[in-house]
Formats: structure tokens, sequence, C-alpha cells
């Protein structure tokens, strides 16, 4: 099994995450140096997440405050307001989690390379879980607006 270049693999996740908010969600994002789970004390965390079979197992997730994945929701539906409800919030933060593994995978391992992608499912996230993603994954964090949120990727052995 080869290794994977953790350095490449963070670069390409920034790249993608960013890419995808932009043309998907109308958002902009920039990269932090710290990574930090996004909810501590400010609400809940949704987390999207995505498992992928193939020359490398894993899975892609996001991790997003509510209420921005509120926004994101909004956005992607091109809907206006501030109320949306709760399924269409977990029906566009997996549809995200899906485009961004779909792209992540295109970028590191080239299109000749063929996945299987599992469905995507989302999880209110404890902290706790946060603590288990963080030794175990390749996690990326961005600023959107006033908000943050976490990106990973997880390789399986």
């Amino acid at each position: 099994m080869m290794s994977i270049d953790t350095k490449r693999a963070k670069k390409e996740l920034v790249v993608t995450i960013i890419e995808v908010l932009e043309q998907m969600v109308f958002m902009f994002a920039d990269p932090v140096d710290k990574p930090e789970y996004p909810c501590n004390g400010k609400g809940i965390c949704l987390h999207s997440s995505i498992e992928f079979s193939g020359v490398r197992n894993g899975s892609i997730g996001l991790i997003i405050p509510t209420i921005l994945a509120s926004d994101m929701a909004l956005n992607i539906l091109g809907m206006e307001g501030d109320i949306i409800a709760e399924e269409m919030i977990i029906d566009a933060t997996q549809e995200l989690a899906n485009v961004v593994c779909g792209r992540f995978l295109t970028l590191f391992f080239g299109d000749k390379v063929v996945f299987r992608l599992n469905s995507p499912s989302t999880t209110i996230l404890k902290k706790d879980a946060m603590d288990t993603l963080e030794s175990r994954s390749i996690i990326i964090g961005l600023t959107i607006e006033e908000s943050s949120m976490l990106g990973y990727v997880m390789f399986k052995d």
C-alpha cells in the first residue's frame, strides 16, 4: 500500500474545499494555520462525512456549525430568508461532502483511478468525537465570514 503524502493531502484538501464553497455555496473561505473545533460553547456542529474505497480506503468529512450550515443550504438551494428545514440543511451538507470527496480523490489520485463512494451521512459532532478525529485524520480549518469550519480526510490502513 502506498504511503500518503500528508502535506500534499492537506494542501489539496484546502484547495478542494475552497473551490467547492465558492462554486456551489457562493461563500469565500480562508485557510487557518491551526484548525480548532468550531463549536466550543457556541452551538452545535454537524458532521457530514462520506466513506470511499478503492486504491485507498477512508473517509472525508466536513464539520460545520449549524448556523453556517443553514446559510450554506440557503445558498445552495437559492432560497431567501433565515429559516430552512433541518432536512434541507442535512441534505445540503451531505451533498457538499459528496462533491468535496469526489473532487479531492480526483485531484489527489488522478482521474484514471476508480473509487466507490458510500452514501454520505450527517450526525451531531460531540467534542470527544472530535478528539478521535484529530488523532486519526488530516484536518484543515477554514474561516468563512464570521464563522469557521473544519474539513478532514482519514485514510485507513
